[in-house]
């Protein structure tokens, strides 16, 4: 019997195994490269982004972009062409780079779902001047720095993104570079809040400044406890994050009718206005929602307008619990951009250390070596679990099968005798005598008499 139940552990144990082997090498195919949407050519309206995937395959060292899209099965034909047109321009871009590329059309959701890693979705509103693209193109190129995979990231959250004109000049021309906010669950313990910029004007480096730390609100993000040492030059940056829903917020209502947002909520985005240069005021919606009226110093009300939107460079909205942004009068609404790792130029172009020729850095596994070790441990404790739930069902088998053995023997021997233990009304126990050799059943009436008679056992010639 021992060795069966060891036999069977073992059993349960490599096929959970090898079951978790095969699920995180399927995620490792599907590993994302990243590519930036910047370097799309903008031919859609905002609207059209909603759903426009981007999912990007790692086969072995070959990069394989696969642009999918979601069809309309009865309307809005139109629509589909104009995304398979533009897809077929990003084709044409990647191909001249040697990304080999296929267009994959569907209106099945979970198709989609299939080229995509776990929580994908980022709410943004991007827009990039071409011209600054090319310039920057040029420039890495000049300076033989090649993009590099940002390795090991898997989720990102992106708070707000925004292009400030750094003194970074290529042929007297002012480059805008970019400088984003990133949320990081720390030690376990603490929720910080980071701004992420570019400084150095030589190796684009990064450098991460913690601006704000809040209590453990929201879905669980984590940052590498070796980011911060290794930042300088990005070795092994490794990132996971999952996007931070609703932040907590209350809604003031002062005297004036004014509205100020109060709580974790009103800390975010008071930050982001002193960081990006711009003023909110609230606009409530109904009781429980509100949008921002959204104004941009550099930014005129006509040139503002929402025809004139795509004009202007990188402008990106905040992810407010209503995910309605109203501008201007005019409300805008934050467009679901699925695509693989969404970043910047500025932060994929990076000077790729210790490398002559230019091909892409080495892409980390998914886990750590601790969490591989707590996967095991928690296979082991579920083989065991599953291993002892099936022993108890044989012992209980093996004791019906004897029980019914013994109530053979019980009536065809004679052996034993028993005195019947009837149930009064008040549910007191009273034993008749016992008569030897005869067993008498009370007779069932009622519902209420229903109940299970116990029996005293014993051996002939025993009082």
């Amino acid at each position: 019997m021992k060795i069966t139940q060891i036999s069977r552990i073992v059993l349960n144990l490599t096929g959970i195994i090898v079951m978790r082997v095969l699920e995180v090498s399927a995620q490792m195919e599907r590993r994302p490269i990243v590519i930036s949407n910047t370097s799309f050519p903008q031919m859609l309206p905002p609207q059209q982004y909603a759903d426009v995937i981007a999912a990007v395959r790692d086969h072995y060292h070959m990069r394989c972009v696969h642009l999918v899209y979601k069809t309309n099965l009865f309307w809005e034909p139109r629509r589909d062409i104009v995304k398979e047109t533009y897809f077929k321009q990003v084709q044409i871009l990647l191909n001249e780079k040697a990304i080999p590329t296929a267009i994959i059309s569907t209106y099945n959701a979970y198709d989609v779902s299939r080229y995509m890693c776990s929580v994908r979705i980022l709410q943004v509103l991007l827009y990039m001047d071409e011209g600054n693209r090319i310039l920057l193109e040029l420039e890495f190129k000049e300076k033989e720095m090649t993009r590099q995979p940002v390795r090991g990231l898997n989720f990102l959250w992106l708070v707000f993104t925004s292009i400030g004109e750094m003194d970074y000049e290529l042929n007297n021309v002012t480059v805008n570079m970019r400088r984003e906010m990133i949320v990081a669950h720390h030690d376990g313990h603490k929720n910080l809040l980071y701004e992420v910029y570019h400084i150095e004007k030589k190796t684009m480096g990064l450098m991460v400044k913690l601006i704000l730390e809040v209590d453990g609100q929201g879905k669980m993000i984590t940052l590498s406890k070796s980011y911060v040492k290794r930042r300088s030059n990005l070795q092994g940056f490794e990132m996971l994050a999952y996007t931070i829903k609703n932040p907590p917020y209350t809604l003031v209502i002062e005297n004036n009718g004014s509205v100020q947002v109060k709580g974790l909520m009103g800390k975010v985005w008071s930050l982001l206005q002193d960081m990006m240069n711009f003023t909110t005021r609230v606009a409530l919606v109904d009781e429980s929602r509100f949008g921002f009226y959204l104004t941009m110093s550099e930014y005129t009300q006509v040139e503002s307008s929402y025809n004139n939107f795509s004009h202007f460079t990188d402008v990106l909205l905040f992810d407010i619990p209503t995910n309605t942004f109203q501008g201007l009068n005019e409300f805008f609404y934050g467009i679901h951009i699925p695509l693989a790792i969404f970043t910047s130029e500025s932060r994929v172009y990076i000077k790729h250390p210790g490398l002559v020729d230019k091909t892409p850095g080495k892409v980390s596994a998914p886990f750590e070596p601790s969490m591989w070790g707590a996967t095991v441990v928690a296979v082991f404790i579920l083989s065991a679990t599953l291993a002892l739930f099936q022993h108890g069902l044989v012992l209980q088998e093996y004791k019906s099968t004897n029980q019914e053995r013994f109530y053979d023997t019980f009536f065809t021997i004679g052996g034993l005798f028993c005195a019947q233990v009837e149930w009064d009304e008040e549910l007191q126990v009273i034993q008749s005598p016992a008569e030897e050799g005869s067993i008498r059943m009370p007779v069932v009436e009622t519902a209420e008499d229903q109940r299970q008679p116990s029996y005293q056992l014993g051996i002939r010639g025993i009082e």
